[in-house]
């Protein structure tokens, strides 16, 4: 994290991992719902062919699912690593 904060000196790891809870929530309802359009906006390129390929997988199944997302119960940062530019 030093590293990161020489580059950014406002940078907070506290302030980040709650965006990171934010966006893993975000992703999760989405897939839920099957909502490909937020998914692409959200995830990489090549994660999100495969939530699609699920999902389209679904689609075909006619498999019908509820999922609720009752809480994140652990945000620990294991690794943190500043790669290219800011």
């Amino acid at each position: 994290i030093r590293d990161i904060k020489v580059k950014d000196p406002l940078f907070s790891a506290t302030q980040f991992m709650d965006g990171a809870k934010m966006a893993f929530e975000m992703v999760f309802d989405a897939f839920a719902k099957e909502d490909t359009a937020t998914l692409k906006m959200l995830l990489s390129d090549s994660v999100y062919r495969e939530f699609s390929r699920e999902v389209e997988a679904r689609h075909k199944q006619e498999n019908k699912t509820e999922t609720t997302l009752i809480a994140v119960t652990s945000r620990e940062m294991q690794h943190a690593e500043l790669t290219g530019n800011m």
